[in-house]
């Protein structure tokens, strides 16, 4: 699977995120997808189908506990003492 997300970023444009469909059905009760045609990727002998996130659903608000990728830190980069 590791390949398939390496493979799905490598084909998003500026700002989008692909995803595959399993994880896009992991993900439907909070994200809005969208279904693209199936992509041609390289180590793949089929076209893959894959869904481009559009936005989190109504009433989802992004990650604040402090993990990664909020902005109190918890990510790389970050220094707490």
């Amino acid at each position: 699977m590791t390949n398939l997300a390496a493979r799905l970023c490598g084909e998003a444009k500026g700002g989008e995120i692909l995803v595959s469909t399993r994880l896009a059905g992991e993900i439907e009760d909070i994200a809005e997808t969208e279904e693209l045609a199936p992509l041609t990727l390289k180590g793949f002998a089929r076209p893959v189908p894959a869904m481009k996130l559009v936005r989190l659903k109504p009433g989802v608000s992004r990650r604040s506990d402090g993990g990664a990728g909020s902005q109190d830190g918890g990510g790389r980069g970050s220094h707490r003492e």
